[in-house]
């Protein structure tokens, strides 16, 4: 690829992170129910436990890209809350899991159907080949990305 291109696409994918988090990531940011109150990165932890299931500690701050003293705070927080539960690893004491709970699995249920009533909104501004063009942009996008 020459610079050129390349500095094009630099551009465009700093371009893509802030817009997918306005346009479409934004109801992660809204707080869903006051009985829980999740702040975005709990929120995203959530997802990442509903998509991966039960995950070490260091994978999910890997994941994150969160430091283990924010980590432990946030994992404990949700703890408290209901959300999800810590497991040792009985073969190795030194590792630790967590997991989402019935309560968890229930609040990300919420989040992932608002989450597909907004981005049905969103899609709604877009005529039907530019829907489809979007969605197999996407697809393309994380297919190509796996790859890297």
């Amino acid at each position: 690829m020459n610079e050129e291109t390349l500095n094009q696409l630099q551009m465009a994918l700093m371009k893509l992170m802030p817009l997918y988090s306005h346009k479409v990531g934004i109801i992660f940011k809204k707080r869903h129910s006051p009985i829980y109150g999740c702040n975005r990165a709990q929120n995203k932890a959530l997802l990442m436990l509903n998509y991966h299931h039960k995950l070490m500690l260091s994978q999910l701050g890997e994941a994150l890209d969160m430091p283990k003293g924010s980590l432990t705070s946030m994992v404990d927080s949700l703890e408290q809350k209901g959300l999800v539960f810590r497991e040792a690893d009985p073969k190795d004491r030194r590792k630790t899991y967590v997991d989402l709970t019935n309560k968890g699995k229930e609040y990300i249920a919420l989040k992932m159907a608002d989450y597909k009533n907004h981005l049905k909104e969103q899609l709604n501004k877009l005529t039907l080949e530019e829907q489809e063009k979007f969605t197999q942009s996407v697809y393309d996008l994380v297919d190509m990305l796996m790859k890297m």
